[in-house]
């Protein structure tokens, strides 16, 4: 070990709130371990999301039983590390939040004073654990700054995640990190953005799979050869007469000309796609068309009650139907 981060940490278990809200939560967590698991995140971060909160009730429920809970609590409330804190001769930084609601910042500072070649550094913001809250980057920028002695490149752009971890996706977006319980329509999302810029068919999603099993072969094109000619040829009219308003300076008449294109040039981008191949549909098509779009839209919307942002950025880039796509004009790097 070359350095030592300390995060929201403490050296004694008295630094825990006091002794009545202590053993109030023991027993709580004995008597009814679903109302003592919402009472520790309420300790960690009470203003964190509904979605995030259930989220992380259930990760403490899967990951112990009531007992094993107990247990930690009490290990943790008698916890004394001061003579091990006073040997530490590492370089060492402590960084704590301002207003943390579980640990105070005095705590925090009495931990770091204890520590002969400790750095302490306050970061604003309430909630206990460093990844909640608009200001987890900078727990990022200070951890890297103090290790490396530079920033990372990755968080001066953003560090954009979204990644499944157990049954809990984790999504970073704009500075702000949230969790969701695993969804249908998240996976669904979470290949797309993994596969930036390639259509996905919806029966590869709604099956699960990487490759087409063509499980359907009673296929038929979706624009027949006359219709596809016709478009083509329409398309060819429409810009002769765009080139004659130019000429004639007519504004008006050449807008609605384009507006006309521009609907048959979609109406083609369906049927052909961006690789400009005639693209076919079965009846099983059409019903993961369908049920891929609504999941994808019912996810978005849950992204939504926590993270505005970054719903407004997958509703602008995802494009769903046949062929569903995550597309956006500058390059972007996730972490998935």
């Amino acid at each position: 070990v070359e350095k030592l981060v300390l995060i929201n940490s403490f050296v004694d278990g008295c630094d825990i709130a006091n002794t009545d809200i202590k053993q109030a939560l023991c027993s709580m967590v004995s008597a009814n371990w679903g109302m003592g698991s919402k009472m520790i995140v309420d300790l960690f971060d009470p203003d964190m999301p509904s979605e995030q909160r259930k989220a992380m009730g259930n990760i403490h429920r899967a990951s112990a039983s009531s007992e094993m809970a107990l247990n930690l609590l009490k290990l943790t409330f008698s916890m004394n590390a001061v003579e091990a804190a006073k040997n530490i001769i590492k370089p060492t930084l402590v960084l704590h939040r301002s207003r943390d609601h579980t640990i105070s910042v005095e705590a925090g500072k009495r931990f770091a004073a204890m520590i002969p070649n400790a750095e302490f550094k306050s970061i604003e913001g309430k909630a206990h654990l460093p990844w909640v809250g608009v200001e987890s980057e900078r727990f990022v920028d200070e951890i890297l700054a103090f290790t490396l002695e530079q920033v990372h490149t990755q968080t001066q752009i953003g560090h954009k995640q979204f990644q499944k971890i157990g049954d809990v996706w984790v999504l970073s977006y704009a500075h702000k990190t949230v969790h969701l319980k695993d969804a249908l329509g998240l996976r669904d999302l979470g290949q797309l953005i993994a596969n930036p810029g390639k259509e996905i068919h919806a029966r590869f999603l709604a099956s699960g799979q990487t490759k087409d099993k063509q499980a359907d072969t009673r296929e038929s094109e979706i624009l027949d050869s006359r219709a596809l000619k016709a478009y083509r040829d329409r398309i060819l009219e429409l810009e002769e007469a765009q080139q004659q308003a130019i000429l004639c300076e007519n504004e008006t008449r050449h807008a609605e000309l384009e507006n006309e294109r521009d609907a048959i040039q979609n109406e083609l981008t369906k049927a052909l796609g961006k690789s400009g191949r005639q693209r076919t549909f079965t009846s099983d098509d059409e019903k993961a068309r369908k049920a891929i779009s609504a999941r994808i839209r019912s996810s978005i919307k849950r992204i939504e009650s926590v993270h505005i942002e970054l719903a407004e950025h997958l509703s602008q880039s995802i494009t769903t139907g046949n062929y569903c796509c995550y597309s956006t004009v500058e390059k972007i790097r996730w972490q998935t």
